[in-house]
């Protein structure tokens, strides 16, 4: 079976099948060395789904797919468009006590609260659909705190299990002024990506048999491949942590190149030996530090396929911005004024749905649009009063350029303190991606991005 293996399975919305879906799910969890507790979130999640549909549209088909990776599992789900009400599936929503039908719907809200991330679609056929996705569970490893040896030689090779320990200590040396690392440097998740084939990149090592430098890449749970690094040794001198530094970013791309993958995002390096020169500058990222300040740190992008052009879907208000990172990056892009869209899209959705990641222990929150509805207003500051009350500090909003609902909802998030921070011209390879931010100080009020 393949390291990201995928398994279906369709049956009616009746609650007798409930047993025969979970049971394929802790099959196939178990077969890929899931404990019983990743399963067990989407075990109960679907079987929220079945018994709500049982109840409002019984013995409607429903799809279950489930792809496993080395660090996470995604269970998608698919039914008919107008089973479901999705308000329900916002962080904000509330149970009506007198409603039967919002009592019912409980059960749904839950179910996108099992997982560890959730994720509501559309199909090119019109049909809806649930991603639930868990993390792995990663025990600790322990990293290496003392430096490298001197040296006076050192080869390149392909990243394997036994250097992870070593990487994540040069990686967490030149980011640890930053307030959190990044979700995949961690000795236990290289560790397993190594092992299931889904680590890419270039490792230094010396005559001494240590680990000296890394560049490494990764497909991240939003799909986008991330390249941290090059991160190299300080046991040797400023050239030769610049000529490793280029060495390792040649190879690493070299590598990455071979895999179906369109372009690499870099935001975490070291500043002081980093190659700009090979990448494309899109845009920055204000991180929050240790100390409670903020450093403005540049985002790059590396394409490893030709772009072949795409329709891009923007607002007046981010026009200027997004014609400046395409006359850059020299992309080929058919631009359209979503504007126009608004009262068709709200005709079809009323309602809209934001997806969330909270993350107390970073002060963080990742957020994308599930659904634009004509009650955006109410939906958006409704989450951002929530957020303000749990004391986030950074808040991300991921917009798809591809469709036009994501371009409608831009001049809202502008008018409450978010700023363009990123854009990543992923074209037809996933659609366009423009993040924008917004930083608040200890008290919840704006500051500066």
């Amino acid at each position: 079976m393949s390291n990201n293996d995928v398994r279906s399975c369709c049956y009616p919305a009746r609650n007798e099948a409930i047993p025969e879906v979970t049971g394929f799910i802790e099959t196939t969890a178990s077969r890929h060395g899931f404990t019983p507790q990743a399963s067990m979130k989407l075990q109960l999640a679907v079987e929220e789904i079945v018994q709500y549909i049982a109840g409002t549209a019984p013995g409607q088909m429903l799809t279950f797919m489930l792809q496993t990776w080395a660090n996470h599992m995604t269970l998608l789900v698919e039914l008919a468009a107008d089973a479901v009400d999705l308000r329900i599936f916002n962080l904000t929503w509330k149970t009506d006590l007198e409603s039967q039908a919002s009592l019912n719907a409980m059960g749904l809200n839950l179910a996108a609260r099992y997982a560890d991330r959730f994720a509501l679609s559309q199909t090119e056929n019109g049909m809806l659909r649930f991603q639930f996705g868990v993390d792995r569970e990663i025990p600790d490893m322990a990293s290496v705190t003392t430096p490298p040896a001197p040296f006076s030689h050192w080869r390149l090779t392909r990243p394997r299990a036994q250097h992870m320990p070593m990487c994540h200590a040069l990686a967490a040396r030149c980011l640890g002024r930053f307030k959190n690392l990044p979700s995949l440097i961690h000795v236990g998740r290289l560790h397993n990506l190594c092992l299931h084939d889904e680590l890419n990149g270039a490792v230094a090592v010396s005559d001494q048999d240590q680990v000296v430098g890394c560049a490494l890449s990764a497909r991240g749970q939003d799909g986008l491949t991330s390249f941290f690094g090059p991160f190299v040794s300080l046991s040797c001198s400023t050239e030769e942590r610049q000529r490793m530094a280029v060495s390792l970013t040649e190879y690493a791309l070299e590598q990455t190149a071979r895999k179906n993958i369109p372009g690499m995002y870099c935001l975490f390096n070291d500043p002081d030996c980093f190659p700009a020169h090979y990448f494309t500058r899109i845009g920055k990222m204000a991180l929050l530090c240790r100390d409670g300040s903020r450093e403005h740190v540049p985002a790059h992008y590396f394409p490893l396929r030709d772009d072949p052009g795409a329709d891009l879907y923007f607002h007046p208000l981010v026009q200027d911005f997004l014609q400046a990172r395409i006359r850059e990056q020299y992309l080929s892009r058919q631009m359209i004024d979503a504007s126009p869209l608004h009262q068709e899209i709200c005709s079809k959705h009323p309602h809209t749905v934001l997806g969330v990641d909270m993350d107390p222990k970073s002060l963080t929150v990742r957020m994308h649009l599930l659904m634009y509805g004509a009650d955006v207003v109410t939906i958006l500051d409704d989450h951002l009063r929530l957020f303000a009350q749990k004391g986030m500090r950074t808040l991300l909003f991921t917009t798809d350029l591809s469709r036009p609902s994501h371009a409608l909802i831009l001049p809202h998030l502008l008018e409450r303190g978010f700023e363009t921070a990123v854009f990543v011209p992923l074209g037809n390879q996933g659609g366009d991606q423009l993040v924008l931010q917004c930083c608040r100080d200890e008290n919840g009020e704006g500051e500066p991005s």
